[in-house]
């Protein structure tokens, strides 16, 4: 996110307009939607929520719970 911004910056500094800065994704969500410099998400694993997703924890060490499984299967024993 830094690099991102100081990119930006750089590129005002020259004049140039940066009006949409798109990055970030499932896993880092709550973090950079609230980082103030990306105006398009490009999250996308969040459809599918897998288990790794599924163990992300939160700044106070709780479940992230922003995004739910689409889908569970289980298997019969």
């Amino acid at each position: 996110m830094d690099a991102a911004r100081r990119t930006v910056e750089q590129l005002r500094q020259q004049g140039l307009d940066c009006p949409i800065v798109g990055g970030a994704g499932t896993g880092t969500f709550q973090i950079e939607s609230t980082s103030g410099i990306y105006t398009e998400m490009q999250c996308g694993s969040y459809v599918f929520m897998d288990a790794d997703y599924a163990r992300n924890l939160d700044v106070d060490g709780n479940p992230v719970s922003t995004f739910r499984h689409a889908l569970s299967s289980w298997q019969r024993s």
